[in-house]
């Protein structure tokens, strides 16, 4: 029977590409076969969230599996507890510790199948299949016409920069809602616009009414919010266009991180250690995980706490 690296799929797209692009490296690493667990998305009754990774030219091509149907759920329930306790080597189940971090630990070779559960929101965990990746992730999907009108605007400036400012809306519980102070969007536009006095902001937001004063204060910019009647599908057009962007001021988000690192698409990879003459600045806390910000990107001060 071939190994397979089984990885369960649940979250938005940001979500989604970490927990693949860390499954998609071990699988390559082990000489796996790749399957995506999606049964998830079938019970989120909250966020309503959709499988998006078959917007991408490899992901779409992978063998999908639920184990939340039928005979397969009693299984999956009777062996996910004994898989997390075997022996590192045997072990079936890998799970993400908490507090999130790089686990470099987890990563060993095993000798059969294994599921993996966890954000892995972290580079380390597939930077070794980085131009693999960069490939395997190409955009796949019949872009709109606005997008596609934007992107060209995009790309005809020399100095784009994507601004991704999240209000968290989205999220039912306002306590847990952990947007950023808007101290660390002015002095991340302002140290950008320091270098490159004639970049031009494309700001991405959830909610741009919640940022309104924030913008007045970021002189020249463009507000993208066409795709926000999308849904999921719009977040699929929104990364897009925040990949074509040569400078990016990445939010406490998987989305514009996502946006940032799929941009070596157009700029080129990046070396590690530094990202040449492009900056990426990203928050240095109010983040998930403590390795979520790569070596080559600048991570900054958020100036204040989470409002």
């Amino acid at each position: 029977m071939a190994r397979k690296i089984i990885c369960h799929v649940v979250g938005g797209l940001g979500n989604q590409l970490f927990m693949y692009a860390a499954a998609r490296a071990m699988a390559w690493r082990d000489d796996a076969e790749l399957v995506l667990e999606t049964g998830l998305f079938r019970r989120d009754v909250v966020y309503h969230r959709e499988l998006l990774l078959e917007s991408f030219r490899g992901p779409r091509a992978l063998r999908q599996v639920d184990f939340g149907r039928g005979l397969r759920r009693y299984w999956h329930r009777a062996t996910f507890e004994l898989g997390q306790q075997l022996p590192e080597r045997w072990r079936t189940v890998i799970r993400e510790g908490e507090p999130p971090r790089y686990q470099p630990e987890l990563l060993v070779p095993r000798q059969g199948s294994v599921r993996m559960m966890g954000g892995w929101q972290s580079e380390r965990y597939f930077d070794d299949y980085r131009s693999e990746l960069l490939a395997d992730l190409a955009f796949g999907v019949e872009l709109s016409t606005a997008t596609k009108q934007l992107a060209q605007e995009i790309e005809a400036e020399a100095e784009p920069v994507a601004v991704h400012l999240r209000a968290y809306r989205d999220v039912p519980n306002p306590n847990e809602r952990r947007v950023l102070p808007r101290s660390y969007v002015e002095a991340a536009c302002g140290r950008i616009r320091d270098e490159w006095p004639k970049a031009k902001l494309f700001l991405f937001a959830d909610e741009p009414e919640h940022f309104r004063d924030v913008s007045k204060a970021l002189g020249a910019h463009r507000w993208v919010t066409h795709n926000q009647v999308r849904g999921n599908a719009g977040a699929i057009e929104d990364l897009y266009l925040m990949s074509r962007c040569r400078h990016f001021v990445v939010a406490n988000s998987s989305l514009s991180w996502w946006g940032a690192w799929l941009s070596q698409q157009r700029w080129g990879m990046a070396e590690q250690g530094s990202a040449g003459d492009r900056m990426i600045i990203a928050p240095a806390s109010g983040i998930f995980n403590r390795d979520f910000v790569p070596a080559w990107w600048i991570a900054q001060s958020i100036g204040s706490n989470l409002v």
